[in-house]
């Protein structure tokens, strides 16, 4: 199955790119994902750190089920102040 992962923020800059695809064995789970964007990516040290992801505007763990119809979206955790 194919989904297709935004990025936001500092991680977006990293990656220097907002959006991207990518194709994962079903079923799958967000750290599916991370490992799929991890290999495909050349700026794969981007996920090193702490990334926090979500799933249809929903903070999720790495364990959450993916699917093509999800919206996925992973960016680095925020501070306020």
């Amino acid at each position: 199955m194919k989904v297709t992962v935004k990025f936001f923020a500092q991680l977006r800059e990293q990656l220097n790119c907002s959006e991207t695809t990518v194709n994962l064995t079903s079923p799958a789970t967000m750290a599916d994902v991370k490992a799929a964007l991890k290999h495909s990516l050349d700026n794969h040290q981007a996920f090193d750190g702490p990334v926090l992801m979500a799933c249809n505007q929903q903070l999720v763990a790495d364990s959450h089920p993916v699917t093509t119809d999800d919206e996925l979206a992973m960016f680095p955790p925020v501070t306020g102040g």
